[in-house]
């Protein structure tokens, strides 16, 4: 990154874009007079607003039995953890699947 004397910033990794770097840190568009008004914009994927919409949907999962956890960490580390490994494909089956397997 490279900073001239006219307070311009230039950063290589960024295609050499440069600007008038404002007190505050902000950075004013190539052209703009100095002290210039600029508005900020953000727009959101229509990626994250479905992401946004399952999360309303599904709600609050950040509860934890952290007794069950415990106690399945305690089976894994001892080797007493069994799996039923027909119940284990059944069950991803029929959530795959959905009900036609039930």
């Amino acid at each position: 990154m490279k900073i001239d004397d006219r307070k311009t910033v230039e950063n290589p990794l960024l295609g050499g874009i440069s600007g008038r770097v404002r007190p505050d840190g902000s950075r004013a568009p190539e052209g703009a007079p100095a002290g210039a008004a600029t508005t900020d914009q953000v727009s959101v994927s229509d990626t994250a607003r479905q992401l946004a919409q399952l999360r309303s949907q599904v709600g609050d999962v950040g509860e934890v039995r952290t007794a069950r956890v415990d106690q399945l960490k305690a089976a894994v580390d001892d080797g007493t953890y069994q799996v039923d490994d027909g119940t284990v494909a059944k069950s991803f089956l029929s959530r795959v699947l959905g009900d036609l397997l039930s």
